[in-house]
């Protein structure tokens, strides 16, 4: 489950693709890429799956993973986090360039969805680090998550109900901006499962959620509103992606 250390999956430019050659032993994906490389908009590279190797790294780190795997895995885990620090990141722990994501999609502009995950992922590389002594290192990813924390809480949590997206002017198509976004957490969803507590600030993230579940749970479907394919109907209750409780 976590793709790191068969050196088939990190490009050169440390970016993990976001889809597996099996079996391994063809050539990676990567290598059919001019210059080994993507548009940091091309979806060929999904960001929320490749931080979330990081997320399982740390995940299967803390359900006992030997030292040796983490050895292994290490080298790859180290390089995505620098090109994220160093490419995506703005320097504050947020990000406004393309995120392409499982979306089929980019999303542009500082928003929680990629950002909170980015941030955990921060935290668990900092525990990592601290578990191969690496404290210089473990400094930096924890001061960056720092700046990030509040970074991301100020740009994102600004209507004081939930968090939305700071829509990016020069891409503002296949926005989520202020919306109730059912994944716009999944972020701090990580930080409680890997026991690295509040990722972003409790209240907020409890206000969040409660106004995500008030406007975007639903009791029955109709499948006449539903395009380009229908997937539920009126016997099914569930949470569309987004509303826009604002109009």
């Amino acid at each position: 489950d976590v793709d790191l250390g068969s050196g088939k999956m990190v490009t050169p430019a440390g970016r993990l693709v976001s889809r597996t050659v099996v079996p391994l032993i063809l050539r990676p994906q990567w290598m059919q890429w001019p210059g080994y490389d993507q548009s940091l908009s091309s979806t060929a590279v999904c960001v929320d799956g490749e931080i979330g190797a990081i997320l399982k790294l740390y995940r299967e780190v803390r359900m006992g993973a030997s030292k040796d795997f983490l050895n292994k895995m290490w080298p790859d885990a180290k390089r995505i986090m620098a090109r994220w620090m160093t490419v995506n990141d703005q320097g504050d722990g947020t990000m406004k360039i393309a995120q392409p994501s499982t979306y089929d999609t980019s999303l542009y502009g500082v928003n929680t969805f990629i950002g909170a995950l980015y941030l955990c992922a921060l935290r668990a590389s900092e525990e990592m680090a601290l578990l191969q002594q690496d404290t210089a290192l473990a400094k930096t990813y924890a001061d960056r998550y720092a700046l990030g924390r509040q970074a991301l809480d100020k740009k994102c949590f600004v209507n004081g109900e939930w968090y939305t997206q700071e829509v990016d002017p020069e891409h503002a198509v296949q926005v989520v901006s202020d919306s109730t976004f059912v994944d716009c957490l999944l972020g701090q969803w990580w930080g409680y499962i890997l026991q690295l507590g509040d990722i972003l600030p409790f209240e907020h993230c409890q206000s969040t959620v409660l106004n995500t579940y008030a406007h975007n749970h639903k009791d029955a479907f109709i499948p006449a509103s539903q395009a380009p394919r229908k997937f539920y109907d009126q016997r099914d209750a569930g949470m569309v992606i987004a509303s826009w409780p604002s109009g």
